[in-house]
């Protein structure tokens, strides 16, 4: 019998008249329906994450000179993401609707990651890795998230089986998509650029000659590099991220890491990766995969770490780590296969103990308020016609981060002088923290003015709305009563009251 190489050994298992499922194609979309059915559960939430409006509505609904403006010149990073998003959100800006791009995305993402380690290892390893990757919390987080994490996480598992199936033999079009691929996520975000040189380390451990592995690998990244360089230069020039990235600490790391792979799960699957990389170390023909799957794991988070020591970036955020997601799903996959060796059952327990764990962080990214949905009816609240205009002041610190006119352009009107007689004054009962730092002065709430607040509308713990008054103003809808009714009305989620 002749033998056929790694990359080729999956295919050349099954049989001509394998069923479907054990076909390449057949399991790729059954996968990913099963992963589409499980992403999809709880995106339609109606309630945005603060960052989700930048998406949904301060960004996508300027106009197309306006945008661009923007992006060139304070925020270049989710810019690519911003033109593509544009004239989706003109469709509508529910959050299902502006989620579904995301949805998909993170859905390829799985199917393509499984269609890689079938090649790479076989069709069990590939089944195990894929219900670890749809188990793991941070990729449902993700995917229901209308940002460009989960398009990001799809490029680079596209780069990957491209460049899987590039050094493994392939044509010259697999080298084409891995390039295209590589420019692809780099433009969804920079950070995936981190993981290239998981290639090269990977590249290293591949079967066959190393010196055209290594080509293969750094050619064509090279130039996706060079294609989107300008895109890089943009973001040196105007960095963004996180304001308040926290220091570098054990403790910061768990976060980062915990945040996606579940706080419940975690132990679980660091457990299964640690026995999946042993077993492939010791099979000759899997040695490749383990040291790509603990390079994809632990090399960005090494550099993500030195960027933050050395550079100052803002980099330990859970939200870049989503990138990992698939090199802990292919080591836990392998882990999983370990156990199937030794004991059939056991990996039905393991498959079970798995899904158990996963499930209390699996509702916890799907619960309404971990979407802040105060946010969310806040803005619908300023969108009500009554107060449609009025100008929007704030002096605490946390309110002039969550509500700015970037967030909502066109509905928050810069306070200014007090020269309105009617205004809106945001607040938020302020922590520990806030309470010892010195509030901006407004002058629609400073002690001995003539301000009064006649409606006030609270969203949790996250915003209060007073609409303030001067003594001869007329009330929006004619009195405080009404006005506190309409907008409770039209706002269920906004508690209003007359005061």
């Amino acid at each position: 019998m002749t033998s056929v190489p790694l990359g080729h050994g999956a295919a050349g298992d099954v049989p001509r008249r394998a069923s479907f499922l054990r076909s390449g194609p057949g399991l790729v979309v059954i996968v990913g329906l099963v992963a589409l059915a499980v992403f999809i559960v709880g995106a339609w939430i109606p309630a945005y994450r603060l960052d989700e409006y930048l998406v949904a509505v301060a960004r996508t609904h300027l106009s197309w000179p306006r945008l661009v403006d923007v992006i060139a010149t304070s925020d270049p990073g989710p810019g690519p993401w911003y033109l593509l998003m544009k004239p989706w959100a003109d469709v509508s800006t529910d959050p299902w609707w502006t989620r579904l791009p995301s949805v998909v995305a993170m859905t390829i993402a799985v199917g393509t990651f499984v269609a890689f380690v079938r090649r790479a290892v076989d069709t069990r390893v590939a089944i195990l890795a894929a219900v670890v990757a749809i188990a793991l919390p941070g990729m449902s987080r993700w995917a229901e998230d209308n940002r460009m994490y989960a398009a990001a996480t799809a490029f680079l598992v596209i780069a990957l089986y491209g460049w899987w199936r590039s050094i493994r033999g392939g044509t010259r079009r697999w080298s084409v998509l891995y390039a295209i691929a590589v420019g692809a996520m780099g433009l969804a975000h920079l950070y995936t650029l981190a993981w290239l040189p998981v290639f090269g380390i990977a590249a290293l451990w591949a079967p066959g000659p190393r010196r055209d592995a290594l080509v293969r690998t750094i050619v064509p990244a090279l130039i996706a590099v060079l294609v989107i360089s300008p895109q890089i230069a943009l973001n040196l020039l105007h960095p963004t991220g996180t304001p308040m990235n926290p220091e570098l600490s054990l403790h910061t790391l768990g976060d980062v890491i915990l945040n996606d792979i579940g706080r419940f799960l975690g132990v679980f699957v660091v457990a299964l990766g640690i026995a999946g990389a042993v077993s492939a170390w010791r099979t000759p023909d899997r040695r490749a995969v383990a040291v790509l799957g603990l390079a994809w794991a632990l090399v960005p988070l090494v550099e993500f770490a030195a960027a933050r020591v050395l550079i100052g970036l803002p980099t330990l955020v859970d939200r870049y780590y989503v990138f990992a997601m698939p090199g802990v799903a292919l080591l836990a996959g392998l882990g999983l296969d370990a156990v199937y060796r030794r004991w059939r059952i056991g990996v039905a327990i393991a498959i079970v103990v798995l899904v158990a764990l996963a499930l209390p962080d699996q509702l916890a990214a799907r619960a309404v308020d971990g979407h802040d949905p105060e946010i969310y009816h806040l803005g619908q609240v300023l969108r009500q016609p009554e107060l449609a205009g009025l100008p929007v002041a704030t002096s605490t610190p946390h309110m002039r981060e969550v509500l700015d006119t970037a967030t909502f352009p066109g509905v928050v009107p810069p306070a200014g002088p007090a020269t309105s007689p009617v205004a809106i004054y945001l607040s938020r009962p302020p922590t520990a923290r806030e309470e010892a730092e010195a509030h901006v002065p407004s002058p629609y709430v400073s002690p001995g003015t003539a301000w009064r607040s006649v409606v006030r509308c609270t969203f949790g713990a996250s915003a209060i709305l007073d609409v303030l008054a001067l003594p001869t103003a007329t009330i929006p809808a004619g009195d405080p009563a009404t006005l506190a009714t309409r907008l409770h009305t039209e706002v269920p989620g906004a508690a209003c009251e007359p005061r």
